[in-house]
């Protein structure tokens, strides 16, 4: 049987043979206090979130990937990849901004400052955005998915294998189950999309999980990613 759909997961192997575990680490400000660490996943649009978010790139860039890998956890993608996405079809989003800064000090550079970012932020990367999905899908068929749900705390749920009833108007590029929306879905042909695109980054579960650690699937690998001249 064709897969309908996947889960959209964060290519990791180009991070194996260095010593960092993300592209991009958030940087913290004070107006992210207060603000859920999961608010990508939630639906309503949280108060005081940064604009732009900022995020700094481990190598000093991400021209590498569309799909970096950070420290949040949160759907960062490059506009490119988003309007791939979108040209399958529409789907209600918010693209939050996102600027992307070059932490490293080269060799020629003084000691950072207190103005260290904001000097940064002058040549900053904005070619990325965080993607919140405005509406969550009720559509996982619960009895052929073996859903199975915590006797206290119903609202957790093991899932033994994903089974869609797909809507007439077929699935969205991207999608959460409004059961469990911690998970970010893409359908097949919106893969396909990425992959004719030659979009690097994402990686693909199927619908049944993995088998003896076998299950995820890359149309594009990541390339080894460098640090630029002058560190």
């Amino acid at each position: 049987m064709i897969p309908s759909a996947y889960q959209l997961q964060w290519y990791l192997q180009h991070l194996f043979t260095t010593d960092e575990q993300n592209d991009l680490l958030l940087e913290h400000t004070d107006e992210h206090a207060g603000v859920s660490t999961f608010w990508p996943v939630e639906l309503d649009f949280p108060e005081g979130l940064p604009n732009p978010i900022i995020f700094a790139a481990n190598f000093g860039h991400v021209t590498y990937t569309h799909y970096p890998v950070n420290d949040r956890h949160w759907p960062v993608m490059s506009r490119q990849m988003l309007d791939v996405l979108l040209s399958v079809r529409e789907f209600p989003h918010r693209a939050i901004p996102v600027a992307i800064i070059d932490p490293i000090l080269y060799w020629d550079e003084p000691d950072p400052d207190a103005n260290f970012v904001e000097q940064r932020l002058k040549s900053a990367d904005h070619r990325f955005v965080v993607v919140q999905l405005l509406e969550h899908l009720d559509i996982l068929d619960e009895e052929a998915s073996g859903v199975k749900r915590h006797p206290t705390l119903p609202w957790r749920i093991r899932v033994e294998q994903y089974r869609f009833n797909i809507p007439p108007e077929d699935l969205p590029p991207l999608f959460r189950l409004s059961i469990e929306p911690m998970h970010l879905f893409i359908s097949a042909e919106a893969r396909k999309a990425l992959a004719v695109a030659g979009i690097a980054g994402p990686e693909y579960l199927s619908l049944g999980g993995y088998t003896k650690g076998i299950g995820d699937e890359v149309d594009v690998p990541v390339p080894l990613p460098t640090l630029p001249e002058g560190v």
